[in-house]
């Protein structure tokens, strides 16, 4: 329906460019609006003077018969700061592309009983907007519909008639957003729809939503607790990252994709047995195989985490700013780590692999961890790769394995608390600015050897310094 209707609207507007297909017993200027009659519906095309309360017709006539009002064209309304209230009328069907958008003023607007779509953009940045209720006839909500309305505090969806899909970015960054009242019909939630959204703090989701797409709710910093119901399909990456209050996660006995299995306080892919979100009160299940990106993300966890030797694989930013983590412990089977796995852990102090696990010592994976005071690298370790430990200002011990041959440019930047590191003789390679800002650094117990590799010491150090 809402493809056909767009069609309608792609044909009315190509008419309107081409002013000799546009008669002018089709169009009707009344109280300063432009209306336009196509196809038995009518348009609102222009709108020459706002007012403060504004109050759409039903119905227009043309030549002495009545047509319903259906649709808001593109922009209509864009950036009218004089409208404070707007009553569409119930006959509406669609509201395009910017309608309403940047109309700071606008505080209350009543949507028609019959609205089936609300178009890109549309109420973008009405930042005066408080409170919004949609009928049970609504459909499509698209990208940025509501985004930026920083004082919408409610929203409720009276969706009963109709499937509902929440379009990618609809509600984001309304930063004052504390209350939702999802609805049986809703199905879709799109790409970081309610991202941003740091107030908001409890909300049910209704049996029936198949997807919740990725960053669906990233960064609504307050939502205490997740309930999956059994009929959610797919969960996207990082669909709840960053929400750090969470702490209780349940998924529905029924559901066939995910479960939280043994009361774990966890969303986990049943078939991949992969946590994909958890909380500051998840239990690691020993059957758990792997972290998926952004599953700890932002979260208050405990001091201490041994992971289970059945997990091989910890994904991109799977703890990335963590705060309460102080030791962690790597089982030997983990052969995969991500970008940012640990990075911006500000409480970590010591970091312990074990032997034959881990090759590759992923990019960024420990930058920023402040605290951090020892690592001890398994062997089997091969490559460390950029700016890996970078900015670990309190590192003071590290133990490179035997085996290692590759360390990557800054990936020890700025380690400034670094006195002594021990260079195994496997190292052939050092990149560019390994060590720049380690200024107290002792590099040379095994002087012998290193000069078999490399001229002399001055040749290491031009290695590891950082040119302007």
């Amino acid at each position: 329906m809402k493809k056909s209707t767009k069609n309608r609207l792609f044909t009315c507007l190509l008419l309107i460019a081409s002013v000799t297909n546009v008669h002018a017993e089709d169009l009707l200027c009344l109280q300063s609006i432009t209306y336009e009659l196509f196809n038995n519906s009518v348009y609102i095309v222009k709108v020459d003077t706002v007012e403060r309360l504004m109050v759409i017709p039903d119905s227009i006539s043309f030549n002495e018969v009545n047509y319903p009002v259906e649709y808001i064209c593109d922009s209509v309304f864009f950036k009218c700061d004089e409208l404070h209230t707007i009553i569409l009328p119930n006959t509406l069907l669609g509201i395009e592309n910017n309608a309403f958008q940047g109309c700071h003023n606008l505080s209350e607007v009543i949507l028609s009983e019959s609205l089936i779509y609300i178009e890109m953009c549309a109420f973008m940045d009405c930042c005066n907007l408080q409170s919004i209720i949609f009928p049970s006839s609504i459909e499509w909500i698209e990208y940025s519909a509501f985004a930026g309305c920083y004082n919408l505090n409610r929203v409720i969806f009276n969706v009963s008639d109709s499937e509902l899909t929440i379009g990618e970015s609809a509600f984001k960054c309304c930063k004052g957003l504390s209350k939702i009242c999802f609805s049986s019909g809703l199905v879709e939630i799109g790409n970081g729809a309610f991202e941003g959204c740091r107030e908001l703090n409890s909300f049910i989701l209704p049996e029936g939503v198949r997807v919740i797409d990725e960053f669906a709710f990233r960064g609504c910093e307050t939502i205490d607790k997740i309930a999956i119901p059994s009929s959610v399909s797919r969960i996207g990456e990082g669909a709840f990252s960053i929400c750090k209050s969470i702490k209780s996660i349940k998924v529905d006995n029924k559901n066939r994709i995910y479960d939280s299995r043994e009361d774990c306080n966890a969303i986990i892919e049943t078939s991949s047995n992969s946590i994909i979100q958890g909380c500051s009160n998840t239990t690691i299940p020993h059957n758990v195989s792997s972290i998926d990106y952004g599953a700890f993300c932002g979260m208050s966890i405990a001091p201490v985490v041994s992971l289970p030797d059945s997990i091989k694989c910890i994904k991109a930013k799977a703890f990335l700013d963590c705060s309460g983590l102080k030791y962690l412990l790597f089982n030997k089977n983990i052969s995969e780590l991500g970008s940012y796995a640990f990075s911006g852990c500000k409480d970590l102090l010591y970091v312990e692999f074990q032997d034959y696990g881990i090759e590759d010592l992923s990019f960024c994976a420990f930058m920023n961890c402040k605290s951090l005071i020892e690592v001890k690298l398994g062997a089997g370790l091969k490559r460390i790769s950029e700016n890996a430990f970078q900015n670990c200002y309190s590192l003071e011990v590290l133990r490179l394995p035997q085996g290692l041959t590759t360390i990557r440019s800054f990936a020890f930047s700025n380690c400034t608390n670094l006195k002594f590191m021990k260079v195994p003789d496997s190292i052939t390679t050092i990149f560019f600015g390994a060590f720049s800002g380690c200024y107290s650094i002792n590099f040379f117990p095994l002087e012998h050897k290193l000069n078999s590799k490399f001229e002399n010491k001055k040749q290491l150090i031009a290695l590891t310094q950082y040119y302007y």
